[in-house]
């Protein structure tokens, strides 16, 4: 007997393929040539230019001499492009007490008006752990490459509205001290919208996922985009509550508006030795710097004042079309959903196709969908785990993990709702999906503008859809709104899954949930025949994918030299007591480490630093710091209060910081530069701390006022570990690496002054 699809099968397959298709619509493409047009960004130009900017690769951490090479380098490259770099030395300080000498590098190309200006920026510093060819000297190849593309604009048509300003800052990665030096420049008056080009990873769909407020403007100009970064304004609702902070929240707090672009997958390379030009995904690069230079055009040729006005509510579709709307209209569409879907109930419900004890059965089980959708994910992560080991937020094989958590959460819905589908109905399911997404799209409208986007477009055809539908009994007309609704919520949706995974990490429950949500679309298609073939294979397929899937992730390996686990060691001298250990500066248990690394006897983790309650497993050092650093008491004034000191800090040759805790503290200032003591980090005991990188061999002048006579603690660090005890780090094994700062060689003592 030949088998024909139902038509339940059949909506359920236009929806996947929906989701599909998004995905395979903002898959990266090939980057440009560097014989690309003049006028186009060109990706393979732009890593030319970071290839050259590196060098030999090395990190570059904010005042070091391989950061002062970078720097050289970058302005050669702008003299090259015609163009007159500015340098502009700050010394400045984070409100964490964080500081440094940086070394801002800005050029200024005029327009045709006297008006604000639109500023391009990007951060060449790096941490010392890696040479940051994504984070983030892509982004300077970047605006470079935009800049090369704006001024071939300019020699044949003539200058742009609106001047154009880059900035390569400093400093960024210790506490986003570039930014803040910039800020007291007086060009950033003159600005009038800030995009910053950033990455945290080596590859991925580039995102537009900051936008300042009032922003309605800004995003017509990245929709003008001639290929979409992924961009929704949920990702601005949520970064916003973050504690999360680029170059740009300087310059937002600072009273400019902004957008932010930055790619975030490969996250295990973020930070470390891996985040390389090997693995720079050019494709990546190639959407971002076309995005990125599509929106500075719209943005250079806008004669209208560029003012904030509302939020927009926004999300991209196939990579090709921009849905926006303001926040005020987002409230509107959502009341207009409701109403529609309100008034196709009443309708529904006098054709005699739903009842009301059917409705509120089918709003049931809408809301039990993302629950039982998330426990099918969770599920599958703890039995992974449980069978090996577990596999963390972002496994080495993340496309493999997060499909089985999909596939997981999917079958979960099909084989528990699907009995409760069949005795509810196809009617009162797609009135009841359609109602709940309209009622939480008008509850995050109101409260929340930037989620509505994910929800008002599904809403809205469902509403639609379900106003035609509703005159009817019989089924077919629902599912022809579910197939149109159901597809818009897949297309909108499976993207987004993938860049919460990047975002977050896999987690079970959320990923799930996130899943089990965008299945409420299609829930009606669960109504057929409990005998309906096409489902019944669908749903064990997905079984056989969870298994497949989920079987794989657990013998995957848990760290590879391409995707590695971190490790650092700390060599810490106290140079009071005259001991050394080496700490281990991980997530790894000690029972976890590899066996090249067990052979030291390492201790249960304790406390290692004076200053911090963090504990770390340690062994002997074999070799004890012979200097130090040095605190010199030039002025002690007696107060009322207590006591103003005026020292001055000197550090090790060659030291990358220095760092001191400051017991009863009541104000500082460092080189000059007021900081506010509420903003700078407490440790035990109520003492503060501040901490400068890159002390010159003259020293760090700091006045404190402290209202007591405890000791100061100052220490400084080397990079890297010293000699006698260089084995452990020479024995970590290829898939284990430093980050971050990476291993130091840290001296501390107790000063009375």
């Amino acid at each position: 007997m030949r088998w024909r699809p139902s038509p339940y099968f059949l909506v359920v397959v236009a929806c996947v393929i929906a989701g599909l298709l998004a995905l395979i619509t903002t898959t990266l493409p090939a980057p440009a040539p560097v014989d690309a047009a003049a006028r186009e960004f060109s990706a393979e130009r732009a890593v030319a230019r970071v290839s050259a900017l590196l060098g030999d690769e090395r990190p570059h951490p904010v005042a070091s001499p391989a950061n002062q090479a970078v720097r050289g380098r970058l302005i050669a490259q702008l003299e090259e492009l015609g163009v007159e770099p500015e340098l502009q030395r700050s010394f400045s300080c984070s409100d964490r007490g964080v500081c440094a000498w940086v070394e801002n590098v800005i050029v200024r190309l005029p327009g045709e008006a006297e008006v604000p200006a639109i500023a391009l920026a990007a951060h060449y510093d790096s941490v010392s752990a890696g040479p940051g060819a994504a984070d983030d000297l892509q982004g300077v190849g970047t605006v470079i490459e935009c800049l090369r593309a704006l001024l071939d604009s300019r020699a044949r048509r003539g200058p742009s509205y609106r001047p154009l300003v880059a900035v390569f800052t400093d400093g960024e990665e210790v506490g986003l001290l570039g930014a803040r030096a910039f800020t007291r420049h007086p060009l950033f008056t003159d600005v009038a919208v800030m995009i910053n080009v950033e990455a945290r990873g080596t590859e991925g769909r580039p995102q537009m996922f900051e936008a300042s407020a009032g922003n309605h403007r800004l995003i017509g100009a990245v929709a003008s985009s001639e290929r979409l970064p992924m961009t929704t304004s949920l990702a601005y609702e949520i970064y916003r509550r973050m504690p999360n902070d680029t170059d740009l929240s300087v310059w937002m707090r600072g009273g400019a508006q902004g957008l932010n672009f930055a790619f975030i997958g490969g996250v295990r390379r973020y930070h470390t030795p891996r985040d390389d030009l090997a693995h720079l995904d050019h494709g990546s690069v190639q959407v971002q710097g076309a995005a990125v230079l599509s929106t500075t055009r719209a943005l250079l040729a806008d004669r209208q004042p560029l003012e904030p006005t509302v939020d927009a509510a926004y999300t991209d579709l196939f990579g090709a079309l921009l849905l926006r709307w303001s926040a005020p209209t987002g409230v509107i569409l959502a009341v207009l959903a409701l109403l529609g879907l309100l008034g196709a109930a009443v309708r529904a419900r006098s054709a005699g196709a739903v009842r009301l004890a059917g409705l509120a059965a089918a709003l049931a089980v809408v809301l039990l969908t993302p629950i039982i959708a998330a426990a099918g994910g969770y599920a599958l992560l703890w039995l992974t785990g449980a069978l090996s080991s577990p596999l963390g937020p972002f496994p080495t094989a993340p496309g493999l993990a997060l499909l089985a958590v999909a596939a997981a959460a999917s079958s979960s819905t099909l084989l528990a709702i699907g009995p409760l589908a069949r005795r509810i109905g196809a009617p009162s399911l797609a009135l009841g999906a359609g109602l709940l997404w309209a009622g939480l799209g008008l509850a995050t409208a109101l409260l929340l503008p930037g989620a509505s986007a994910l929800l008002l477009p599904t809403a809205l055809v469902s509403a639609i859809g379900l106003l035609i539908a509703s005159s009817r009994r019989g089924a077919e007309s629902y599912l022809a709104a579910t197939l149109v609704s159901g597809a818009v919520a897949f297309a909108i949706l499976v993207p987004h899954v993938q860049i919460l995974a990047d975002a977050v990490g896999l987690n079970g429950l959320m990923v799930g949930a996130a899943v089990g949500w965008m299945w409420t679309a299609a829930l009606p298609t669960l109504a057929a025949e409990r005998g309906d073939l096409g489902l019944r294979a669908l749903a064990w397929g997905l079984v056989g994918l969870t298994v497949i899937g989920g079987g794989l992730s657990a013998v995957t390996p848990r760290a590879t030299a391409d995707q590695p686990h971190r490790l650092n060691f700390l060599h810490v001298s106290d140079l009071d007591r005259a001991s050394s250990v080496i700490a281990i500066e991980s997530s790894l248990a000690v029972d976890r480490l590899p066996e090249a690394l067990t052979g030291a006897p390492w201790s249960s983790p304790s406390p290692v630093l004076p200053w911090s309650g963090r504990s770390m497993p340690t062994t002997a050092a074999a070799t004890v710091a012979e200097a130090g650093p040095e605190l010199e008491v030039r002025a002690l004034t007696p107060l009322a209060e207590g006591r103003t000191i005026r020292a001055l800090i000197r550090a090790r040759p060659g030291a990358a910081l220095v760092h001191v805790v400051l017991p009863e503290l009541l104000s500082i200032t460092i080189e000059g530069e007021t900081v506010d003591v509420a903003g700078l980090r407490g440790v035990a005991g109520g003492a503060k701390t501040v901490t400068i990188w890159g002390p010159p061999p003259t020293g760090v002048e700091v006045v404190a006022t402290v209202s007591g006579e405890q000791p100061w603690v100052v220490a400084d660090a080397l990079l890297g570990l010293p000699a006698g005890d260089r084995g452990l780090a020479e024995a970590r094994p290829e898939e284990l690496v430093a980050s971050q700062w990476g291993d130091l060689s840290l001296a501390y003592r107790a000063f009375s002054p």
